[in-house]
Formats: C-alpha cells, sequence, structure tokens
C-alpha cells in the first residue's frame, strides 16, 4: 500500500485551514498531482484522465471541457475517491 497522508479539501494555498473538516486521507501521488487544485476540479481530472486513455490536461482546460459540454458528450462521471467510497 502507499504512503498516506494528510490532504485539504479546499488547499492552504486558495485560504483552506488545517481545520478538521478541511482534511481527507489521501496518497501521497494523489496529493502531489492535486497540487493547489479544489477537490471538485481534481475529480473532473482523474475522471478525464481514465475516460482518456491518459491524457492529461490543466484545471484550466478541464474547466474549458466542462463549459463547452465536452465532459457531457464524452460521459465523463467525477471520481469517487477511496475516502468516499469507505463512508457509510
Amino acid at each position: 500500500m502507499e504512503t498516506m497522508c494528510i490532504d485539504h479539501f479546499l488547499p492552504k494555498a486558495k485560504g483552506g485551514s488545517n481545520h478538521l473538516e478541511n482534511l481527507m486521507p489521501s496518497c501521497r501521488s494523489c496529493n502531489s498531482t492535486k497540487g493547489t487544485s479544489d477537490l471538485e476540479t481534481f475529480r473532473l481530472r482523474v475522471a478525464v484522465h481514465k475516460k482518456t486513455n491518459g491524457i492529461k490536461f490543466t484545471a484550466d482546460q478541464i474547466n474549458f471541457l466542462k463549459e463547452k459540454n465536452v465532459l457531457t458528450v464524452l460521459k465523463v462521471e467525477p471520481e469517487l475517491f477511496f475516502f468516499e467510497q469507505k463512508q457509510g
């Protein structure tokens, strides 16, 4: 199993805090890849990456594709992360 770390729902760089409500578990590579993206943007980046066989898009490119309804046409479903799958 990959080393886990603590990530922020809202990145500290965008005003997020270290309060428990803003923290989530994350594997080190996902945390690094997410960088300063918010969770929803990262969720779409991962889903598009999977749907397009590994093509990487920036957050701005994802937002552009979303605005043009390309994600709907491609039937991109937002990624459900590990910590969300294990709730309940």
